[in-house]
Order: C-alpha cells, then structure tokens, then sequence
C-alpha cells in the first residue's frame, strides 16, 4: 500500500465515523429530555445540602464539605464553586448533559440561595472546635465533628495530646509576672477569651512596656493559639485611611495593633 492509498483509506474511515456519529445524534436527538425548571432543581439540591450548605445573606456561601482542608468547619465559597462543585455535577448525574447553559446554572444558584438563606448563624460559646474533635468547656469531653456547631474555624490543637501538659508555658508566665499569681491569673484570662472569641466583654489588652520583658512572646502564644489564618495585624492608621482594610478583620479571632 503506498502513502497516498493509505491516506485515501484513513480519510474514508473517518468519514465513515464522522456519518455514524452525525446519524446517532440525529436519533437521538428527539429522546432528549430537556432539564426541569431552575426552582424544581434548586429545592432538590436544596433538600440534600441543607446540612452542609448555607447562604448567610450578604456574607455570601458556607460551605461544610469533607473536602474541607479543616475538618469540622464551614468554608466561605464563592458562587462559582458552588455553581461546579454542586449544581452542574447535580444535573450531570441525572443524565442532564446538555440541555442547559451558564445561565440556567447561574437562576438555578440564585434560587438555591433563596432556599437555603440563614438569617442567622449562632455558635454555642461551651462548645470550641478542635482539630480532632469539638470540646464541650463544661464537662471536658470531646465530641465528633458536626456542620450543626456552625464552626467557622478551629483552634490548631488537638486534645489528644493534652497529656503533655503547660507547664513550660506557666513557667515561663510566673517568670515574666515576677511571681505575682494575680498578674499570672490575668494573662490567662486574655488567653482564655481569645480562643473563647469573648467579643461581648468589649474589651482590649494593651501590652507596654521595655524590650526584653516578654510582649512578643506572649503575641506569638497568643497567634499560636488560634493560628495565622485567625489573626490579623494592622495599625489605627491603615484603619482611617484604607478603607477596604476593615475587610482584612472580618471573622479573625486575634487583632493585632501595631
């Protein structure tokens, strides 16, 4: 066979495949089932995630997804996630393939935001996520994972490994306090209300003083304790002259001020 003949038969096979192809979708063409009207599909995407998905009005999406780099918390997404995590995957597994276009997605979004909207959104304050589980303050026990807690975040510790104890960082307290218990008893107090997010007390600690006394160290346990992705650092000038930069505090568990 020379080149031009094999060419001439590579060029017929395709147009033999090209016809079966344009033939299978001419009878099949009348059997598809164009897809169901946006809020039919919203209220049944609705009725499967209303555990795990949430509009918290102008705050936009949460969403609680194993997939979560976190376990235990809701996500803030963004409508496009939820436009090709949820609802696209949604209709493909109910055959709906084609039939559709960006902006049957997009009503199908607008309407599942109408079905699952919280006006609300509260956190239990005895209860505090972990990375292993969720801490119950007042019996000490630690309970599984559950999107119902409402958890925006999580400390970065465990409590399995509490056994190891504090006794470094008490130490370390009683030094920088001079012995004072009271004093002691203070700095735990701030520790404390920072992991509890006791915004309610309305108060704020200013940390003065000479070098070497301790106030970075104590910021650094501070910062440790809720984690990096929890705490935000500014000034009062970027406050009163940037004024996106109140954004960069939204749902931060530590404010530092510099």
């Amino acid at each position: 066979m020379t080149f031009s003949d094999w060419i001439e038969k590579y060029a017929e096979s395709a147009n033999k495949l090209e016809r079966r192809k344009n033939n299978k979708s001419k009878s099949e063409e009348g059997k598809r089932v164009p897809p169901p009207n946006v809020s039919k599909v919203a209220r049944q995407i609705g009725s499967i995630y209303k555990d795990k998905l949430a509009n918290l009005d102008e705050d936009g999406w949460y969403y609680y997804s194993s997939n979560n780099k976190q376990e235990g918390i809701w996500n803030k997404v963004s409508k496009d996630v939820i436009c090709s995590e949820i609802i696209i995957p949604f209709l493909e597994k109910l055959g709906y393939e084609d039939g559709w276009n960006s902006t049957y997605v997009l009503d199908v979004a607008k309407y599942l935001s109408w079905e699952l909207l919280k006006t609300e959104w509260n956190q239990d304050p005895n209860y505090i996520a972990l990375l292993d589980g969720v801490l119950d303050i007042s019996t000490r026990q630690l309970l599984p994972h559950s999107p119902h807690y409402g958890f925006t975040w999580a400390l970065p510790i465990t409590w399995s490994e509490r056994d190891k104890g504090c006794d470094c960082i008490l130490r370390w307290l009683s030094y920088v306090s001079n012995g004072d218990e009271i004093f002691v008893d203070l700095l735990l107090v701030v520790l404390a209300a920072i992991v509890r997010g006791r915004t309610d007390l309305q108060v704020y600690f200013n940390i003065v003083g000479p070098g070497a006394t301790g106030k970075s160290v104590f910021i650094n346990l501070a910062k440790k304790l809720v984690g990096e992705e929890s705490t935000a650092v500014t000034d009062l000038y970027q406050l009163e002259n940037n004024r996106f930069e109140t954004a960069s505090l939204l749902n931060k568990k530590l404010i530092l001020f510099t």
